[in-house]
């Protein structure tokens, strides 16, 4: 999670925790340590999907990935807004990732721990359980901090201002940002399209919910008016004629 922006001109270490949420790690030291789990294919999708739809509701839910890209559609049901999840590969192209495969996800404590009380928001139609690399069940999450050859945990805010010092020096040595970090990395691409086709494909449990509850409404409609009409019928046909 980013809790701030990188302001414009010199920037410090201040600057480099300021954009990651407050917090202590197990030592007790400022600042969240990294985490070191496994998610599966589906999750990352999932993963996605509480970015696009329950990020635009509670800020805390907004994440920012490097590895993986997703495409969404604001006009399709909440909680199946996306619509394609490609991972990254060594090689540096891209793939759908496999449903049942486990991939490995570095994050901090913060957001590790968030994915439980985001799921809650969800209803439970969306679901990441952090897993160990044999597939278990993290259930203490200081067992899967990363920490340096000292065994010390390895912050967050640190690993930021070390990413932030190897960039090249400019002309008074100081390392210098690169111009393509003003713009989007396109790693979320929002496509919005209203069209049939495009609400309705390939639909997730939302969507499919949504449809059963429209044809459901349209089946009671329909069976509330024939049953009006053959009311209607057969008082006529009971009344006396009247001469």
């Amino acid at each position: 999670m980013v809790r701030a922006s990188l302001p414009l001109g010199d920037l410090t270490t201040a600057n480099a925790f300021d954009i990651l949420p407050l917090g202590k790690g197990p030592d007790g030291r400022i600042g969240y340590p990294l985490v070191s789990v496994y998610l599966t294919g589906r999750e990352l999708k999932d993963a996605a999907e509480i970015d696009a739809s329950v990020g635009e509701m509670l800020g805390y839910a907004r994440l920012y990935t490097a590895g993986i890209t997703y495409t969404c559609n604001p006009e399709r049901m909440i909680l199946d807004r996306v619509t394609e999840v490609k991972i990254l590969n060594e090689d540096g192209s891209e793939a759908w990732p496999a449903p049942d495969r486990l991939y490995r996800v570095v994050t901090d404590l913060y957001s590790a721990q968030m994915f439980a009380s985001v799921q809650e928001q969800a209803y439970g139609l969306l679901k990441i359980v952090p897993k160990d690399q044999d597939g278990n069940e993290i259930t203490d999450f200081t067992q899967a901090i990363v920490r340096d050859k000292d065994g010390n945990e390895i912050k967050a805010w640190q690993c930021v201002a070390t990413y932030l010092s190897s960039f090249p020096a400019g002309a008074d040595g100081v390392s210098v940002v690169p111009e393509a970090y003003a713009e989007p990395a396109g790693r979320k691409v929002i496509a919005p399209d209203a069209s049939l086709g495009a609400l309705f494909s390939n639909p997730g449990t939302t969507t499919s919910i949504g449809i059963a509850l429209f044809v459901g409404i349209l089946v009671a409609g329909f069976a509330l008016a024939l049953l009006i009409v053959r009311r209607m019928h057969r008082r006529q046909s009971i009344e006396p004629e009247h001469l």
